[in-house]
């Protein structure tokens, strides 16, 4: 929401403005409802390394991410890129292997890997495509550029909330 000087960014400003015009109680009210829909639709998940981590209520704010059309430019292609990369590496050693016959990929990476599966060497994926999923957990740093935290192909957390 911030820069580095401490100001409202631009893009936050008619968000900062709306919520500076609420009455004082107005936003615990929106919350609390958000929260109440989150309960009533069991809304949860699970912390498996956790004793009591599981059906654990999801957590969310009411106040959405505000980020600008030129750093959403920015990152839609650099996400989109990462995609295709992935993509590209599981073509290649469910394919021809080159990346593990040259050692760029070390194969025991992929061979002890839990969920590489043998059976679907050399098998043509639908639509020729491997990732149908991607998400990318991101974080604005000290220098106002954005990084990548973690990223998914499998089961990309919160789609089925989106959904």
């Amino acid at each position: 929401m911030f820069d580095r000087s401490g100001a409202v960014r631009p893009h936050w400003k008619p968000l900062v403005d709306a919520f500076a015009s609420m009455e004082a109680d107005e936003y615990g009210r929106r919350l609390d409802s958000a929260m109440r829909m989150v309960g009533e639709n069991g809304v949860t998940y699970n912390v498996y390394d956790e004793a009591n981590g599981l059906g654990r209520q999801w957590q969310l704010d009411v106040a959405p991410f505000v980020i600008s059309a030129s750093d959403w430019t920015l990152i839609e292609a650099a996400v989109a890129q990462r995609a295709r990369l992935v993509d590209a590496i599981l073509r290649d050693i469910y394919g021809e292997q080159r990346l593990l016959r040259s050692g760029v990929v070390p194969s025991q990476l992929v061979y002890g890997h839990p969920q590489y599966l043998r059976a679907l060497q050399g098998v043509a994926p639908a639509c020729g495509v491997h990732v149908h999923l991607y998400s990318a957990d991101l974080v604005r740093v000290t220098d106002g550029s954005w990084r990548v935290l973690a990223s998914r192909a499998d089961a990309p957390s919160g789609l089925g909330y989106a959904l």
